[in-house]
């Protein structure tokens, strides 16, 4: 699903794909990448990097001071 909405992802917050992928990679993910997106449990570890991809979204250059 991720790679299907790469491209809109990319034109409304350019570089958020790099970085969710980059949260991805990190030791603290692997139980995450082992799930398939229609687990039960991938939803609430994919919640896990709500907070950091909200950083992200809140400090990158095309973020909204509003």
């Amino acid at each position: 699903m991720f790679d299907s909405d790469r491209a809109a992802f990319e034109k409304v917050l350019p570089g958020v794909t790099a970085e969710v992928e980059s949260m991805l990679r990190k030791p603290g993910s692997a139980e995450l990448r082992g799930l398939a997106p229609d687990d039960l449990a991938f939803e609430s570890e994919f919640s896990r990097l709500g907070p950091d991809v909200k950083s992200f979204c809140r400090n990158s250059s095309t973020a909204d001071p509003n």
